[in-house]
Order: C-alpha cells, then structure tokens, then sequence
C-alpha cells in the first residue's frame, strides 16, 4: 500500500486545523427545527393561518392579534436523543445511545390593546417572546477492530513535509503554519520520525516493511464518540394589528442566539503489543493513545419578518409570512488535546494546544411560509403550512469588511453548488369534545437540502408526528401538553479521512464510517395564564 502525501479532505471529513468552516456548518447554524409552545407542537407548527399562540409567532407575527387577549406562557421540556451507529472498515460494532436534557422552549407575553373601535384598527398587541428554534442534540459511539487504517496513521501523513523542530516547538500551535493535528501527534509521541529524515513520519501505531512500504503493526481497537448539545432561540419583539377582524398584521424583529458545543475524542489501543525502541535503547509498548476535539459556536444575529392573517369568513383563514435574510456573528473556539500511554509510565506524554478564537460573520437564507386553516362551530381545526427556504444563498463574510475578502471563497463556492432548497409541509388537527379539552395530533415533513456530488438532492428527510392535549379552565390558566417524535436525516461520520492510495492517488484503503440513524424525541408542557 502507498501512503496517500497529498492528503485531500472530504467534504464530510472534520478539519485538519481550527478556524475550517464547511458549507455543513453553515446549514446546521441556519437551519430552524420549530419548537415553540406545546400546542404548536402538538399541531405540527401549522400555524401560518391560525395565530392566536405564542408559539405561533416565530411562523406569523401576525397572530398575535388575533386572541383578542393578553397572554403570559411558559414551556419547559424534556428531550431524550436516541442513535444508532453502525460503521464500517474498521468500526464495525452496532452501538445504541441515548441523551437526556432539559431545555425551556417558550416564554414570553403578549399585551393585547382593544382600541374601541367598530372599524379600522379594533386591537393592536406588542410583546416579547422568546421560541425556540433547533435543539442541538446527540450523543453517538462507534467502536470496533480496525485491521488496516489508524488516525495516527492519518496524523503522520498530515505531518509529512514539516520539520519536527517546527513540529515540537515552544509555540508551535500558535506561531507554525502546521496542522493542530500534526503538532499534537508529535508532541504526544502518536507520530516520528523514521528513515533518518526529520521531515518524514510514521503512527507509533505503524511499522515500516522491508520493502518501504508502511502498515499497521497490530490490529486495533478503535472507539470514536461524540456529544453534541446546545440550542438556537427567536427572541422576537412583536408588533400586531387587528384591522375590522377581517386582515391581521404583524412585524417581529427577530434576535438570534445560538450556542452550539460538540465534543469528540477517538482513542486506539492495539490488540498485540507494539514495541518501540528508543534511542538510548529502551523498548517499551504502547497502551493507548486518545485525541479529543471541543468546538463551540455563539452567535447573535437579528432579522425582520413580516406576516397577514386573511380572515374572509366561513371559518376560513389565509396566513403568509416572508422573513429576511438573518445577518449573524459567530464567535468559534476551537481546542485539540491528547495523550500516550505505554508499558513505562516515564514514556508517557500529553499536549493541550490553545483555544483557537475566531470571529466571522454568516448570512443565513430568507423564508417564506404560507399557510390555510379552517375552524367549524368552535370544536374544530384543520390547518396546513407551506415553508420554502433556500441554502444556496448562505454566505460566509470575515468579521470585518478589511478582512481578507477570499477568506471564505472556496466554502461559499460548495455551498451554492451543494446546497438548494428545503421544502417544509405541516399539518395540525385540533378536536374539542367539550370546551375545556382540546385533542390534537400534527404532522411536519422536510425536504433535505443537501446535494450529493452528482448535484442530486440528498435522499434522507426530516419528518415528525405530534399528539397533544389541552385544558383551559373558566377563568385565565390553561395548560397544553404534546409528545413528538422526529426522525432526523441519517447521518455520515468520518472520525479521520482516508490517507492510503494506489500510484494513480485512488484510495486502495478506506478510514471508518459510521452510520447515525437518529431520533429525538420531545416532552413538552405549556403553562399559560390570559389575562
């Protein structure tokens, strides 16, 4: 087998190095997942037409005018993530993991003014409303018995051509051009040099073959895991209007905040031992090696939205809202850190590299959403939702206009070919059997908007089916409750890129997939007073 030298990453592949954006972040970072009140749960976020929830807003600012009353809500939940990984070429095991958190999906409150008016304006509403809009989480674990392929196997190729004083220098990870990656191997000892050359690397899992050739001196056993938690929240400060019951109105200046943390590690142990000989002669074997990855994002951003509710009689309501394009500062740190253990604990070694800050700014898509709903003698809701939003217009931009301009070319470049547009269909029943109980079930189904390398649309959606159930008592309180499932589009880990081609730069031997198959799964409870 050769070595691949000219290692070229994946689109799919993390980072050699920090300060790497990829199209993939800029999608999870504009995506919206709605979650909002447990009724608008429970009704599948159909809500364009009907209003009336705070929950409904981040969809239509208009239906704030539309209950004809002030409202406080709240609305905690509990989210379970369930994963299934299976892999291949080398992390083979089916593992199954589940992740359980807390999150407040809802607060606000809406102050509803009755004019007095016959016609014109009967009402207007203003209020401040927090909803929340994706719910980062997944926890996943792959493991299994790699014959052929070792990340530290990758490490040495990610090194080959730096000297290893650069390699091992005071400040290194702060003033070298070198891959993290590359720094850590050879400060952890997970990578040397060989063959004489200080310039030329090989894994201390590896061994160099009387022929020149290099492969994996022992099976290993590979795991690979990652948490993955955080939340995106619309902070809207709402303006609505009632004119003659007829055409509602209403304006939201939206305010982003995002915080998104994702930790991974992967760790190799070999299944034979590997000796190693010093140059004074000590041999040792090695233990283990684990390397471990912390990314974190806070972002801010603020749009405006824009929305009608048509009301033309017969229980019929028309509902249409546009948002702009949401303009966001991202603030990304970014650490690596790793260690060695062998056989003689004085081998052992670590290193922990800086937390890399970098600001950066991201222009997130427009939407449009339109929606019909129908009510009948008070006891019953049929509501359907359209949203389109369109990913290839997603724009990274350097923290400043004097910043390098074609920092972001190539990424912006993959994201116009390989994004496109995300479809969102969504339903909602509502039935009441007697005025105080409300029996719901919804449904919400989205496109996925990635293309494959051929620039066909990617084959793996996102659908969710709610059921809830509500209560509003005679006087101000009421109480909603809705359970979801969603199923998330399947997803495809590489814990380190393939490094080993034939003469014509094929790859001749694969790295690890894993597969995600995921599900996540909602509890949610709203408590409300009217007043």
């Amino acid at each position: 087998m050769k070595r691949l030298y000219a290692l070229v990453l994946s689109l799919a592949a993390f980072a050699a190095s920090a300060g790497a954006q990829t199209m993939y972040d800029a999608l999870t970072l504009s995506e919206n997942n709605y979650n909002g009140t447990a009724r608008s749960i429970a009704l599948g976020n159909a809500l364009t037409a009907v209003g009336g929830d705070l929950g409904s807003l981040t969809l239509n600012p208009a239906g704030s005018s539309v209950a004809g009353y002030s409202q406080f809500t709240i609305t905690p939940n509990i989210s379970v993530s369930s994963f299934t990984t299976t892999g291949t070429d080398g992390m083979n095991d089916e593992v199954s993991t589940n992740h359980t958190r807390f999150n407040l999906y809802n607060i606000g409150t809406i102050i509803n003014v009755d004019t007095g008016n016959q016609f014109g304006i009967k009402n207007f509403s203003f209020g401040f409303v927090a909803n929340s809009a994706a719910n980062y989480l997944g926890e996943m674990f792959g493991s299994g018995i790699n014959s052929n392929t070792s990340f530290m196997g990758e490490m040495a190729v990610l090194a080959d051509g730096t000297y290893s004083n650069v390699l091992n220098g005071n400040y290194a990870y702060e003033n070298s051009n070198a891959p993290w990656r590359a720094i850590l191997g050879y400060q952890t000892g997970m990578i040397s040099t060989y063959g004489g050359q200080n310039n030329q690397y090989v894994g201390t899992t590896e061994a160099v073959f009387d022929d020149g050739s290099i492969g994996l001196a022992s099976d290993l056993n590979q795991e690979y895991g990652r948490l993955i938690t955080g939340n995106k929240t619309d902070l809207l400060l709402n303006f609505g209007m009632n004119l003659g019951d007829i055409l509602h109105m209403g304006l939201n200046i939206g305010m982003v905040s995002t915080n998104y943390r994702s930790d991974s590690y992967i760790r190799e142990s070999p299944v034979t031992d590997i000796p190693i000989t010093f140059d004074d002669g000590t041999v040792v074997s090695l233990r283990e090696a684990r390397m471990r990855e912390n990314l974190r994002w806070d972002a801010s951003g603020i749009y405006a939205k824009f929305g009608f509710i048509l009301t033309p009689g017969a229980g019929l309501r028309l509902g249409a809202a546009i948002q702009t394009p949401t303009a966001m500062t991202i603030n990304e740190r970014y650490q690596i850190d790793g260690y060695t253990h062998f056989s003689n604990s004085s081998a052992n070694a670590k290193s922990t590299s800086p937390e890399n800050d970098f600001t950066y700014r991201l222009k997130s898509p427009y939407r449009f959403n339109v929606g019909a709903a129908w009510s009948a003698l008070g006891v019953l809701l049929v509501s359907a939702d359209y949203e389109m939003c369109d990913y290839s217009t997603m724009d990274f931009r350097p923290s400043y206009d004097s910043d390098d301009r074609y920092m972001f070319i190539d990424t912006n470049h993959e994201i116009a070919s390989y994004m496109g547009t995300a479809h969102t269909f969504r339903a909602g029943l509502e039935v009441k059997p007697v005025p105080a109980i409300a029996l719901r079930v919804g449904y919400n189904y989205q496109t996925n908007p990635q293309k494959n390398a051929d620039f066909e649309y990617v084959d793996s959606n996102r659908n969710s089916i709610a059921l809830g159930l509500g209560y509003s008592s005679g006087g101000s309180f009421f109480a909603d409750l809705a359970l979801r499932r969603t199923t998330l589009p399947d997803e495809y880990v590489y814990p380190y890129p393939d490094y080993i081609t034939d003469d014509n730069g094929q790859v001749t031997t694969f790295s690890p997939e894993l597969h995600n198959v995921r599900t996540l799964w909602d509890v949610t409870c709203t408590l409300g007073w009217r007043f």
